[in-house]
């Protein structure tokens, strides 16, 4: 049997249906000072799965987590929701006083924190290996079409206006410093280059929760915020933690198209154009092209070792759609589920990756 499966719609129309599951990967037991003070009001013993929730960067977040003994489960809640709080002032475009807004209004860069240099660590990389399909440079054109946080002029756009953003946008002029001091500064080669982190910074923050929980002593969890998901450890009886994936089409009919199971300390994370529109234009900006993107691919998945990776990567491979990026996640041996929609008809396409994890996925009961 499977302990309370949950079922949470992402943003691509995909339906993640989580049930309790894995083979446990123990990290190194924290020091006695990192785990969990008992403490006494909240303090509770369960036997089953401990529920907490939240808000977060426009939306949801949640952990499912099996205690192993005594929970301050308020304590912990209110844990997990200060170091969100930590990381939306640092990656919000929305907050004219966070971290990101600063650096966006400088004209050369600045000294930032470590979160803000691991995430743009990460997307200048991934830059590089999807061709400029993730690129997080894309603002401009993100507000031109109507997604930013100020008001979208006439759609489309017209192709001077078009011009102009894109000569604001290229990862080539974004650079990532160490300097003799220890202190990490993002330098703007041009003064204009403006970041919008939204594709990897969810990721980073389930990756940030699940470091809490395991300095916190928690062995066994599952952590969300939006549709991004990691996992670790296992349930009680053995079985590893599942991902049930529905295409959209079928979705009203409650089918499963696909269950896989996500190894300990594994990530899922999925990119979709169904739900974020302004009249035909959709929210999936080619930062190639400036427009959004074009191809037949409407979503695609990705399961990975980090929430981050398989949040940028997830984004990177929409972009990219399944004719550039199927074979672009082959190459790189990501396990990643591409779906398709000509007219009617509709295609699943997957990486080789993708189908071991599948075949590995124990049979439901």
């Amino acid at each position: 049997m499977v302990l309370t499966p949950a079922a949470v719609r992402s943003a691509a129309g995909l339906l993640l249906l989580v049930g309790l599951l894995l083979p446990a990967c123990r990290p190194d037991a924290p020091s006695p000072s990192e785990r969990l003070a008992p403490g006494h009001s909240g303090t509770t013993t369960a036997d089953g799965p401990v529920e907490l929730s939240g808000r977060t960067m426009g939306t949801t977040w949640s952990v499912l987590l099996l205690p192993s003994g005594q929970l301050d489960k308020a304590q912990l809640t209110q844990r997990v929701q200060r170091l969100l709080d930590e990381l939306e002032q640092v990656f919000s475009h929305y907050r004219p006083d966070s971290e990101l807004s600063h650096l966006n209004r400088s004209p050369e860069g600045m000294v930032v924190s470590e979160h803000m240099a691991r995430v743009v660590a990460c997307a200048l990389r991934i830059n590089q290996q999807s061709d400029g399909a993730l690129d997080v440079t894309v603002a401009p054109l993100v507000r031109l079409w109507g997604f930013g946080p100020q008001p979208a002029g006439t759609l489309p756009p017209s192709p001077e206006q078009l011009r102009q953003a894109r000569r604001r946008v290229g990862s080539r002029w974004l650079r990532l410093e160490l300097e003799a001091s220890g202190a990490w500064y993002v330098r703007k080669l041009r003064p204009e280059l403006t970041l919008d982190l939204s594709a990897v910074a969810k990721g980073y923050a389930v990756d940030c929760v699940c470091r809490l929980l395991d300095r916190a002593g928690v062995r066994h969890y599952l952590v969300g915020i939006g549709g991004e998901y990691r996992c670790r450890g296992r349930h009680p009886r053995g079985r590893p933690w599942r991902i049930g994936l529905e295409v959209p089409h079928v979705a009203a009919t409650g089918a499963v198209y696909q269950q896989v199971g996500l190894p300990s300390g594994w990530a899922v994370a999925t990119s979709g154009t169904y739900r974020q529109r302004r009249g035909k234009a959709h929210h999936l900006i080619d930062p190639r092209t400036g427009r959004p993107a074009s191809h037949p691919t409407v979503a695609v998945t990705v399961l990975a070792p980090a929430c981050m990776e398989a949040d940028a990567w997830a984004t990177a491979l929409l972009v990219l759609g399944a004719g550039q990026g199927l074979p672009l996640a082959r190459q790189r041996r990501l396990a990643a589920v591409f779906v398709r929609r000509r007219g009617s008809a509709w295609k699943v396409l997957t990486t080789e990756q993708f189908d071991h994890l599948a075949r590995s996925a124990p049979a439901p009961r």
